[in-house]
C-alpha cells in the first residue's frame, strides 16, 4: 500500500534532517525550498557542508521521537501484516515456480485427454503422469512486454510517461463451451483474469503467477478431477 504524503509533512516529522545526515556522508542532500512556511520546491543536490548544528539535530530528534510515539502501534501492525503476506507467498524461487506450473493440472490439454479417452480407459492410465504427458503450460501462458508509468505501474494515456518496461502474463485453460447459435460444443481457451499479473522481469512474473495459481487453484487436483469426471474419464 502506498499512502502519498506531502514534503511539508515529511519535513515536520524530523525525518528529512535524519535522511540528510546520511546523505551528507556522500556529499548529497535533499533540498527543500520554503516560502511563507510552504514548500515551493524539492530537489537533490551536491553539497559541500557536512552535518547540522546541535540545536537543529536536537529539534529533529524530538520530532522523530514524537512521531514514533504517535505511530508505534500503526507501524507495528503494518510490519505484522507484511510478515503475514510474505508467509502467504508459497513461491519465491523462479525455478521452483516454473516447474510447479509446468506440472499443474490447470495447464492440461483436456481436449487431447478427451480425444484419447478410449485408450486411457482401457489402460486405466490416469494419474499424476497425465500432468506431464498432457501439459501445455508453455502454450497457455502468454507473455508480452509493456511500457508503463513507473509511478502508477499501468499504461498512461500520455505515452511520454510510459518509461518503465514490465513483463505481463495472461493465462487460463482450455475447455468445452457452447457457441451462441450453435448446438455443438467447441473447445475454447478460457482466460482467467484472476491470474493476470506481471513483473519487472520474466522470472518475477512467473513467481507471481505461481502464487496466484496456488491462491485460486491450490494443487489443482480438485479442478482436474472435476474436469475429467465431466469428460467421463475415470480417475485412479
Amino acid at each position: 500500500m502506498v499512502n502519498k504524503k506531502s514534503w511539508g509533512e515529511f519535513r515536520e516529522t524530523g525525518l528529512l534532517l535524519i535522511i540528510n545526515q546520511i546523505l551528507h556522508i556522500f556529499g548529497w542532500a535533499i533540498v527543500v525550498e520554503m516560502e511563507n512556511d510552504k514548500v515551493t520546491g524539492v530537489y537533490p543536490a551536491r553539497v559541500k557542508f557536512r552535518g547540522f548544528g546541535e540545536a537543529s539535530v536536537d529539534k529533529a530528534y524530538k520530532k522523530v521521537s514524537a512521531y514514533m510515539k504517535e505511530n508505534a502501534s500503526v507501524l507495528y501492525d503494518e510490519a505484522q501484516l507484511e510478515d503475514k503476506e510474505m508467509k502467504k507467498q508459497k513461491f519465491t524461487d523462479f525455478y521452483d515456480a516454473w516447474w510447479w506450473l509446468y506440472y499443474h493440472p490447470l495447464f492440461i490439454d483436456y481436449e487431447a485427454v478427451f480425444r484419447d479417452k478410449r485408450f486411457l480407459d482401457e489402460h486405466a492410465w490416469i494419474g499424476e503422469d497425465i500432468c506431464e504427458f498432457y501439459s501445455r503450460m508453455q502454450d497457455y501462458i502468454e507473455v508480452s512486454p509493456h511500457k508503463v508509468n513507473p509511478k502508477t505501474r499501468s499504461i498512461d494515456d500520455d505515452e511520454s510517461l510510459n518509461t518503465h518496461v514490465e513483463v505481463w502474463i495472461e493465462t487460463g485453460y482450455k475447455w468445452r463451451e457452447k457457441i451462441p447459435f450453435d448446438e455443438k460444443d467447441h473447445w475454447c481457451f478460457y482466460h482467467d483474469i484472476n491470474l493476470d499479473c506481471g513483473g519487472d522481469t520474466y522470472e518475477e512474473a512467473i513467481v507471481t503467477l505461481a502464487n496466484l495459481v496456488w491462491k485460486h487453484y491450490k494443487d489443482g487436483k480438485k479442478f482436474m478431477n472435476g474436469k475429467l469426471k465431466t469428460l467421463g474419464i475415470k480417475v485412479k
